[in-house]
């Protein structure tokens, strides 16, 4: 089984490796960094925090389960 901190997603997560998860995570945290300089939130030398690494993680899965579910890309 496999579970994140929202839940067991049964339709999406069980499809992802670990390595998938790994890198999605990875990406949201660099999205989050991103738009959180670009609105002025963090500066230069700043990362994002793990509460918005968090959800940009969560915006790239969504992402990625969009870009899935319309057949752009095989998941």
């Amino acid at each position: 089984m496999d579970f994140s901190c929202f839940g067991y997603h049964p339709d999406l997560e069980s499809r992802l490796t670990f390595q998938e998860k790994w890198v999605l995570g990875i990406a949201g945290a660099f999205l989050a960094t991103f738009v959180g300089q670009a609105i002025g939130h963090y500066g230069a030398d700043q990362g994002a925090g793990f509460i918005m690494a968090t959800i940009g993680a969560v915006v790239v899965l969504f992402i990625w389960h969009r870009l899935v579910a319309s057949g752009v890309i095989k998941g």
